[in-house]
Parts: structure tokens; C-alpha cells; sequence
């Protein structure tokens, strides 16, 4: 059995209990004096103390939030997968604590029947968890993994094929349909992994054994709409050593006649509203009949390089890969090392883009991972994490220097 290491095994383990004695109830959470009143009769109170959020708290056990004041972060689990690290801080008006999550500053209002809600600050779109209702629970564990748990190849029940290069940022993806390259982000606020695919985010939603994944957008349900991305995907494309498909079910779950829920014997997966369940006991798409990509074992596993040529996708990899060498270092704005802007990449093609105003710090404006052309062996991609669908182009020309957009040329000076 093979063995992947996890962040801090306290948060999957009991140990997670030691916390919560040690922080006590929710009614020992400090609070401001300020206190309104809901509808139900419910007073609320703003949080003032960091250290009393510490612990596990839960939506009816689905969606979960861990909190370490200590260690400035937090964890986010959404019932259907979607989730990760983000940041915790104290807000520099009057130090309540606040935590980033999906581009939005969110503070905590405690209810006086023990709910704890995240309260976003600002409007906009994305996924938000304002005004969630969780509550303590000591019983709900979260695994969280590290990120080299999901490289390798990853493979679904018809063979759409996923390897992903955590080092690198990059991940390849192949069926019978398509072949493509790109990029992996997280941003760290609360929502994870994610793999980019042309203008979209496919979230990873890890199982818990860490063996399997379902990629969804910021919403559960399926991903796209023509299914690419579509099933469970599993480590080595190894449906067998990961599943008990003597077990696996499609059901209906939580109450309800239309939220249908996958268990491949091992773990459970969340599909969403929009499939029905099969007179063959599988899951299909409603609005195209597709059939869900799990709950069978094919009878030959997919091997892109009948469709995509040997070693495909290790060649993909290995190549972005060397292609970024000769980019690590510092670029400057049209070659002056005093430059109002510059730019730092690495060898594996990440990249900082920063500014700088006389006498004040430089500070980081964008960021991102670079991405070769597959016709041009001098155009380059800068796809950003820091915003959602900003790509810059880059024209590499003779010598230490390239072209950023239409901004001007910047040289290796450093």
C-alpha cells in the first residue's frame, strides 16, 4: 500500500477533539457589545477573539470550517468537495478576526443558539458562504493533503485521462476527443486546487482517502457542458485498488428526490440535481443522456498514445518543463534597473510582476505560470492566478529579452 503524506495529520485524525476542549464552547466566543436581534428572536454578536473560532465547526456535518488562529489559516470543505487553505487576520480597525475567502474579506457573527455565520464584506459573484450557519462539531474530520498527493497520471471509467505536475503547476489532459495542456492554481482562499481550462476553473474535489478526485466548477453539478471532466478519476487510472464496485450505488441522498450521490464502496461523490439514475443502475445526464463516468471497471484501460502518439503525455510535461530554464531571473522594463516595473521567473515558469513607486516598496500586481505556444516556439502565455482569465502574451526575441503584451520589451538584467 502506498503511502502519501498529509498537512498536519491533527486535522484528519481525533486529535482535532484536543482543540476543541481547549478552546471550549461556542458561548465562550468574545464578542463586542453590539448585539441586534434576528427574526427567529436569535441575538447576534460580532467575534472579537481569533483564538475562540479555533476548531471544527460544520453545516449538519456537510460543509465544514477549521479554523487555527495561531497559525493564521483556515480550512474550507464544501459538501460536494470543492474546498482548501486560506488566510486568517485581524482587521486593522479595531482587530476582529477576518478571513479571506474567494476574493472577499469575510468577519463572524455568533447567534446566541450557538451558529456561527461568516459575514462577507462587499457584493459580487462567485461562489460566498455569507451568512452560512455552522455549528461546533467535534465529530466532523477533514483531510487535507498535500499537493504532490495528486501528481501523476489520473484516469476516469472511459478513459479521459488527467496527469498532473504539481511542481510545475501544469497538468495534461487526454480521451479519445481531445488533447490539451495547462495550468494549475490555487489561490489560496479557501477554494483550492484548481485546473485551469481556457477561461474556467475545474476545482478539485478530493476524496477522502486522497486515492480519487471529481472536478466541479465553483458550483456542484457537472462541470461542462459537453461532460469533458466529467466521473471520478483515479490514482494510475486503478478503479479496482481504490473501489468495492460490489458496493457501489448511485442513490438519492440528504432528503431529497433530485440530489443524487455516488458511492464507489470506498467514497462518496456529490453529482448535483441534474442526473437520473438508469434502469442499468447508472447515472445519466438529463440533458443529454450521458452516461456518468463511474460505477464500472472498462474492460482495457484508455492509452492516450494510440490516439496522441507515445509517451504523449510525459512529453507535454517534460517539454513545458525545460522550456522555462532560460527565463529564470529578473526582468527589467526596457533593460534599466530602475525600472517603475519588473518582473521575477523561475525555472519551472512561475512568474511575479511588480511595481514600484520612488521611496515605497515594490509591490506584487500580478502573478501566474507561463505556458509555451503549440505552433510558436517563440510566444509564451503568462496566465495569471491572481485574477480570473487575464493571460499576457509574451513574443521571445534574440537574446535576454521578450515583448509582455504591448507594454514594451523587458531584458534579463539579473
Amino acid at each position: 500500500m502506498k503511502k502519501w503524506k498529509k498537512y498536519g495529520a491533527f486535522i484528519f485524525a481525533m486529535v482535532m477533539c484536543l482543540s476543541f476542549a481547549a478552546c471550549g464552547s461556542s458561548d465562550s466566543i468574545a464578542a463586542s457589545s453590539e448585539e441586534t436581534e434576528n427574526a427567529e428572536g436569535d441575538s447576534e454578536e460580532l467575534v472579537t477573539d481569533a483564538a475562540s473560532l479555533d476548531g471544527m465547526w460544520s453545516i449538519n456535518g456537510g460543509t465544514k470550517l477549521y479554523f487555527d488562529s495561531e497559525g493564521g489559516y483556515y480550512i474550507y470543505r464544501s459538501y460536494y468537495g470543492v474546498g482548501g487553505r486560506g488566510e486568517m487576520s485581524e482587521s486593522t480597525e479595531d482587530g476582529k478576526p477576518m478571513m479571506t475567502f474567494n476574493g472577499f474579506m469575510y468577519d463572524f457573527v455568533l447567534r446566541s443558539d450557538g451558529v456561527l455565520m461568516p459575514n462577507q464584506n462587499g457584493d459580487g459573484d462567485g461562489l460566498n458562504i455569507h451568512r452560512n450557519t455552522f455549528k461546533r462539531d467535534d465529530t466532523a474530520k477533514l483531510a487535507e493533503w498535500e499537493a504532490n498527493n495528486w501528481d501523476g497520471m489520473w484516469q476516469n471509467a472511459v478513459g479521459e485521462t488527467i496527469v498532473i505536475d504539481t511542481a510545475n503547476m501544469i497538468y495534461t489532459a487526454s480521451s479519445p476527443d481531445y488533447s490539451m495542456d495547462g495550468t494549475l492554481g490555487d489561490d489560496g482562499e479557501g477554494m483550492g486546487l484548481y485546473l485551469y481550462d481556457n477561461e474556467d476553473r475545474a476545482y478539485l474535489c478530493a476524496s477522502e482517502d486522497g486515492n480519487s478526485f471529481t472536478l466541479s466548477g465553483q458550483y456542484p453539478g457537472r462541470y461542462s457542458d459537453d461532460g469533458h471532466f466529467d466521473g471520478v478519476f483515479y490514482r494510475d487510472g486503478d478503479i479496482a485498488a481504490y473501489t468495492d464496485l460490489e458496493k457501489a450505488k448511485f442513490y438519492y441522498g440528504n432528503g431529497s428526490d433530485t440530489w443524487l450521490w455516488y458511492n464507489d464502496g470506498v467514497n462518496e461523490y456529490f453529482l448535483g440535481d441534474e442526473y437520473k439514475i438508469g434502469d442499468d443502475g447508472l447515472a445519466y445526464y438529463e440533458a443529454d443522456n450521458k452516461v456518468y463516468p463511474g460505477g464500472w471497471i472498462p474492460d482495457e484501460p484508455y492509452d492516450p498514445s494510440v490516439d496522441w502518439g507515445e509517451n504523449a503525455q510525459e512529453e507535454t510535461s517534460i517539454n513545458l518543463e525545460n522550456d522555462f530554464s532560460h527565463f529564470e531571473g529578473i526582468w527589467y522594463y526596457d533593460g534599466d534597473l530602475s525600472a517603475e516595473t519588473y518582473i521575477v521567473m523561475d525555472a519551472s515558469g512561475n512568474w511575479s510582476y511588480y511595481q514600484r513607486a520612488p521611496g515605497a516598496e515594490p509591490a506584487e500586481m500580478d502573478c501566474g505560470t507561463l505556458t509555451q505556444d503549440a505552433d510558436a516556439a517563440d510566444i509564451y502565455y503568462a496566465e495569471s492566478t491572481m485574477y480570473d482569465g487575464v493571460s499576457h502574451q509574451v513574443f521571445v526575441g534574440d537574446g535576454d529579452v521578450f515583448l509582455w503584451d504591448e507594454e514594451g520589451n523587458y531584458y534579463l538584467m539579473e
